[in-house]
C-alpha cells in the first residue's frame, strides 16, 4: 500500500485571487464589467486581499449596505454602485483601491 498523500487543489473560491487575475478581463469595456459576477467576483477578492479584509460583516454598515450579510457581499454591492469607472480594469482596480482606503480612513467613519 501507498503511504503517499495525494494533494489535491482546492476548489477555486478558497484560493486567493491577485491582482494579475484582473489582466485577463483588460478587453471588457466597463459596462461588461459591472455585468459580469465573475470580474466583480475577481476585483472583490483582489480588495479582500489588498486591505486583509476578515470575514464578517464589519464593513456592511461603513460601506453603505447594512442589509448585507457579510462584508463580500457588501464590497461586491458596493462595487457595482462605483462602477462604471473611467479607464482600462487595473485603472479601475486602482481607482477602487482608493476609493476604498477613503471610505475606511478614520475621518470618513465618524
Amino acid at each position: 500500500m501507498n503511504n503517499r498523500t495525494i494533494k489535491k487543489n482546492p476548489p477555486p473560491f478558497l484560493v486567493r485571487q491577485h491582482l494579475a487575475n484582473l489582466n485577463q478581463y483588460s478587453g471588457h469595456n466597463l459596462i461588461e464589467v459591472k455585468r459580469d459576477p465573475e470580474i466583480v467576483s475577481s476585483l472583490v477578492n483582489n480588495l479582500v486581499h489588498v486591505f486583509n479584509i476578515q470575514d464578517g460583516n464589519h464593513l456592511t454598515f461603513v460601506l453603505g449596505f447594512g442589509e448585507c450579510s457579510d462584508n463580500k457581499e457588501a464590497l461586491q454591492k458596493w462595487i457595482k454602485s462605483q462602477l462604471p469607472l473611467q479607464g482600462n480594469l487595473n485603472d479601475v482596480f486602482k481607482e477602487l483601491k482608493s476609493l476604498l482606503l477613503n471610505k475606511l480612513s478614520p475621518e470618513e467613519i465618524l
